[in-house]
C-alpha cells in the first residue's frame, strides 16, 4: 500500500501535466443511461479525443454505476472550444 505522501506526489505529477496539455474537459450532469461509448462518439464530433476518462464507483451501493462525470483530452484546443456538452 502506498503512503499518503506518494499518492499526493503522484497527484501532483498527473495534475502538472494535465495542467500543461490545456486540451482537458470536465463534463458533468451525465445521465446515468448514457453509456461512455455513446458519449465517445458524441465527443469525436468536435475533434480528435486524445484521452477519455469515464468514472464509475468504485465500493458502495452504487458499486459499478457510472459517477455522472467524465474528463475528456482533445488533441487541439478547438475540440475543446466547440463542445457545447
Amino acid at each position: 500500500m502506498s503512503s499518503a505522501a506518494e499518492t499526493v506526489e503522484n497527484a501532483s505529477i498527473m495534475s502538472e501535466s494535465v495542467a500543461h496539455d490545456g486540451n482537458r474537459l470536465w463534463i458533468g450532469n451525465i445521465d446515468p443511461k448514457i453509456t461512455e461509448y455513446h458519449l465517445v462518439k458524441l465527443l469525436e464530433k468536435f475533434g480528435n479525443v486524445k484521452q477519455f476518462d469515464f468514472l464509475f464507483h468504485k465500493s458502495g451501493p452504487l458499486e459499478g454505476q457510472p459517477r455522472g462525470y467524465c474528463f475528456v483530452n482533445f488533441n487541439t484546443r478547438e475540440g475543446q472550444e466547440g463542445n457545447p456538452v
